[in-house]
């Protein structure tokens, strides 16, 4: 305790040797000096924990920043091959649709009528829905295409920021 006492007196600049005597002032300036040194310890510690804290703050921001572009990033190339398919989809329902189209009359003639207007309900309603599906594709990938193109104004504006 004398010890640590001594390495306190010291941060704080009070020599030891002024406090050899049993004067009652000696003691309030050792008592001052060690509560000095104590808030000055506090301090420096809140210090500390609050810097630690806003590393981890701004790690865990960059951790997500960095996330979300890898996201957006991975999942491009995704939807634009998706999106292709659902293209290639809807290409081949309408070469099927024409076929059935162009073998409509041949069919009625044999009498499959009602066998071609469930057909060509069924083509309609697939083509619809692949129709369909394909828009949401493409709005999908102007999303994010756009959210790219932020990423990147966001990452030039912070290259122009450092410079």
């Amino acid at each position: 305790l004398i010890q640590r006492v001594h390495q306190v007196l010291a941060v704080t600049g009070i020599e030891t040797a002024k406090l050899c005597g049993d004067d009652n002032a000696q003691a309030m300036l050792l008592e001052e000096a060690i509560l000095n040194a104590c808030e000055a310890n506090r301090a420096l510690k809140q210090q500390e924990k609050s810097a630690r804290k806003a590393r981890r703050q701004a790690a865990a921001s960059q951790r997500r920043e960095q996330k979300a572009q890898a996201k957006n990033a991975a999942a491009l190339p995704a939807l634009k091959k998706r999106a292709w398919f659902a293209h290639e989809l809807t290409v081949a329902y309408l070469v099927e649709a024409q076929k059935m189209m162009r073998g409509h009359t041949a069919l009625i003639e044999r009498g499959y009528y009602e066998r071609i207007v469930v057909k060509e309900k069924d083509a309609a309603l697939a083509l619809q829905e692949h129709l369909l599906r394909m828009e949401e594709y493409r709005q999908r990938i102007a999303r994010l295409s756009q959210r790219e193109q932020h990423a990147r104004d966001d990452i030039a504006t912070e290259q122009l920021k450092e410079h």
